[in-house]
């Protein structure tokens, strides 16, 4: 049997296969014949995990921000190469589930480790909405609950004295220790944002990078577009500019710094000053320090930017001063009852 020989010389055929249309082209039937067979073979293997992947990729990409986009890249990264190679007709949950046991074998903490099983199962969804598969092995898997959450502490009271010491020469982090704002907050804030007068922080926007160039967008949450307390001791160290000029910057004001640029004057910092912490770990202790100072849950929610009050406690952190007059009050307390119930 001939194939069609379009005008342009090239052969032509329809076939329906796996109740799909499918038209092969090639120079000769030989050629035609030696696709349709390995098709044939492809289609009842299917795609490997890696190709449904970064077919997931290129539609879901479309709607997701940079920064989403970062943390979907680094589970793919993570990802075998045997379990890449695999077709993903024949992974299974249990498959599925000794990738995961294998992230905490090698000490990944719970957080890393559900962020992982939450791709897999976006890429096994659209795999199913692309009909390559009929069941997510993803629906049977959960993640093991006595894996370290690996949360950050607060500063210490070391490193938040050390870094009060030196607001003059590094004015950032003493800025994120007095006010708890996000790094790219911080980044993004212009002059405009703050209200000398009144004592106050507009918080409207955030910075993040993509390679090196720095763009702006809305906080994470809606809760995260809030006002700030500006405290008295942070108003001395600031000398406000032009409106439009950023806080932190060093070109005038005209732009603001760069992330990289951020990592290299906090490796500097730490280095001049034997400070230990990360910035992130200065908003945590700005969340104890309202804590410590019985600041409500709805005032911390509203300042720290937080939607839930479990993201507060999360950044809440009982230190030794705290606990030590925690410690003086049960005692005292238990003194009171003894002496309650002692008496005739």
């Amino acid at each position: 049997m001939s194939y069609y020989v379009r005008p342009d010389g090239l052969h032509e055929v329809s076939r329906r296969i796996n109740g799909r249309r499918v038209v092969f082209h090639g120079r000769s039937d030989a050629e035609i014949n030696r696709k349709i067979k390995e098709y044939k073979v492809k289609e009842a293997k299917g795609l490997t995990f890696r190709e449904v992947a970064e077919a997931w990729k290129a539609k879901a990409y479309k709607k997701l921000s940079p920064t989403t986009q970062y943390g979907y890249d680094a589970a793919l990264k993570r990802v075998r190469e045997s379990f890449n190679a695999a077709y993903v007709k024949t992974i299974t949950p249990e498959d599925v589930d000794d990738e995961l046991t294998l992230m905490g074998e090698r000490g990944y903490a719970k957080k890393t480790v559900r962020a992982q099983l939450l791709v897999y199962n976006l890429v096994f969804k659209f795999a199913m909405l692309k009909g390559y598969i009929t069941v997510n092995p993803c629906a049977a898997v959960s993640v093991d609950p006595d894996l370290p959450e690996n949360k950050r502490d607060a500063a210490s009271i070391a490193d938040e004295n050390a870094i009060k010491a030196a607001r003059e020469k590094y004015l950032l982090p003493y800025f994120i220790l007095m006010t708890g704002l996000r790094r790219g907050e911080a980044v993004a804030l212009q002059w405009r944002d703050i209200d000398f007068d009144r004592g106050y922080i507009y918080v409207t926007k955030s910075a993040y990078a993509v390679g090196n160039v720095t763009y702006f967008k809305e906080p994470k949450t809606k809760a995260g577009i809030r006002i700030v307390p500006l405290p008295e001791q942070l108003k001395e160290v600031l000398k406000p500019k032009n409106p439009d000029k950023f806080v932190f910057s060093i070109d005038g004001g005209k732009s603001p710094l760069k992330m990289s640029t951020v990592q290299r004057h906090m490796e500097a910092f730490r280095k001049a000053t034997g400070v230990s912490c990360c910035l992130h770990q200065l908003r945590h202790s700005y969340v104890t320090f309202l804590f410590e100072n019985n600041i409500s849950e709805k005032d911390r929610l509203a300042i720290a930017g937080h939607s839930t009050i479990s993201t507060s406690f999360d950044y809440t952190h009982v230190r030794d001063p705290r606990l030590k007059m925690v410690s003086e009050k049960i005692n005292e307390a238990l003194k009171n009852d003894e002496k309650l119930h002692s008496k005739p």
